[in-house]
């Protein structure tokens, strides 16, 4: 690792210190043994490389965005080198990857845990969109079949109100019909009785 002194630390900015073989040689096992502070939350990977800062006592030099990418190319290279492509490689990119594949050979049981245990990650968030997607999918579901039984019960509602207003409007219309032939029958039977009192005296 670079000797940095307190001058240059003091005025030092973040992604100013050189990257060696050596931070990857230690990057490696150390990531393999935190594994757990990379729990796939939100923000959980950046928060386990700024821990790898600290361990190297490199805050304000490095920045943890940067160590997930240059470990990002590290897996992609590590698997492009167990599965190497049927083609020649360029020299100068032979030379580039030297360095990490003594790395990750030195380490690769480490590697591979750490691969296995990023893909585990990789499923559990596909899982957990999945079943998020399911239950938003449910949860549409139960409530347009809420709104369908809502209208429907609304409906209910309106055609009970109107044919029980229906109903009381003709009970009332035949209770004023009763009335009026009742007040009919009863002037008759007083125009009937003078009638017959008239003709009495005639």
């Amino acid at each position: 690792m670079a000797d940095i002194s307190a001058e240059t630390a003091g005025a030092a900015t973040p992604q100013s210190y050189k990257w060696t073989d050596e931070d990857t040689r230690e990057l490696i096992p150390w990531r393999a043994a935190n594994a757990d502070l990379f729990t796939g939350r939100r923000n959980a990977t950046l928060t386990g490389f700024e821990e790898f800062i600290k361990k190297k006592g490199l805050e304000g030099m490095l920045d943890a965005k940067a160590i997930r990418k240059r470990w990002e190319n590290l897996v992609q290279k590590y698997k492009a080198l167990k599965n190497p492509p049927e083609v020649s490689t360029p020299k100068r990119r032979r030379v580039d990857t030297v360095a990490i594949a003594k790395a990750l050979q030195e380490n690769e049981k480490q590697a591979e845990e750490v691969i296995q245990e990023m893909q585990r990650e990789q499923r559990e968030r596909e899982e957990k969109r999945e079943r998020e997607a399911a239950e938003r999918e449910e949860r549409r579901h139960q409530e347009a079949v809420e709104r369908e039984e809502r209208r429907h019960h609304q409906t209910v509602e309106r055609e009970e109100r109107f044919f029980r207003e229906m109903r009381e409007r003709e009970d009332r219309r035949d209770r004023e019909m009763a009335a009026r032939e009742r007040e009919a029958s009863a002037r008759e039977e007083r125009l009937l009785a003078i009638l017959d009192l008239i003709s009495k005296k005639i």
